[in-house]
């Protein structure tokens, strides 16, 4: 069995600002998952310590990294200055390098999808979709998909009824079948499940890096941490270093050169 745990960053609403929605799944082959979770928990441990932090903290990427106005920031990290809430947002993403896991993030410009009025999140599941099918046949075994997502109460439904609708839709390529994916989520609470977090944190590094290539924002004390982790993130998505609409997809095309170009120019540093 293959453990798919899934998270979005960005919004999905189609007429907001944020230009980039993404989805990422990091998937863990069942008899790996047992290493990765001792691995992360000791990691968790070490930062409670070092950091002065509860040990039933959730280091959620949002709120870890929100703007320097104290007063709006979770409790638990105000007695932590920005650059120590970056620390740790930095070793979270180094351990990514030493997990056997596989990394598949889809990433959809909103700007596109508006002029052709899609839905964000239902494309974004299909693409997902079709890429843990093809990361399933790669293995050669008759393996099913598991997905986990994380618990938001009422929002499950929607996110169970655009999981289905993306199975088994017809718009899904010819040569793609969809057939090891099961049409069911579990939902966890992220506090709990490290394969949450660790999909969080992918998913921000992977929205945050695109961002930065694509609309050449001033580059912020955030982008030179987050580009680093994502030099060493990305040698987890599946095929790299030829990983462009495999491991990591982008819709629509018009963008494959220069992020193909940033890939390569990372690399033969």
């Amino acid at each position: 069995m293959v453990l798919a745990y899934i998270d979005e960053s960005g919004s999905p609403d189609i007429n907001d600002e944020s230009k980039i929605y993404s989805m990422t799944a990091i998937l863990i082959k069942e008899e790996d998952f047992k290493q990765i979770d001792i691995l992360m928990s000791i990691l968790r441990e070490q930062l409670c310590y070092e950091y002065n932090l509860s040990p039933n903290v959730e280091f959620h990427v949002k709120e870890l990294l929100k703007n320097k106005k104290k007063d709006k920031m979770k409790k638990e990290f105000k007695h932590l200055k920005y650059e120590k809430r970056l620390e740790i947002y930095n070793k979270r993403l180094e351990i990514i390098e030493n997990l056997n896991l596989t990394i598949i993030s889809v990433a959809l410009f909103k700007k596109e999808l508006q002029k052709e009025e899609k839905d964000p999140r239902f494309w974004a599941n299909l693409m997902l979709i079709e890429r843990l099918q093809m990361f399933v046949q790669e293995l050669a075994r008759c393996d099913f998909v598991t997905i986990f997502m994380d618990d938001e109460g009422v929002w499950n439904q929607d996110k169970l009824d655009i999981l289905k609708k993306a199975i088994y839709s017809k718009e899904h390529p010819s040569d793609i079948k969809i057939r090891n994916i099961v049409p069911k989520i579990y939902f966890l609470k992220s506090k709990e499940s490290m394969g949450i977090q660790i999909a969080d944190n992918v998913a921000f590094c992977v929205r945050r890096w695109l961002r930065y290539i694509i609309y050449q924002n001033q580059l912020e004390e955030l982008d030179k941490i987050n580009n680093k982790c994502f030099d060493l993130v990305k040698c987890k998505f599946r095929e790299f270093p030829d990983c462009l609409q495999k491991g990591l997809k982008i819709y629509p095309n018009d963008y494959l050169e220069i992020i193909r170009e940033k890939l390569v120019k990372v690399e033969d540093n």
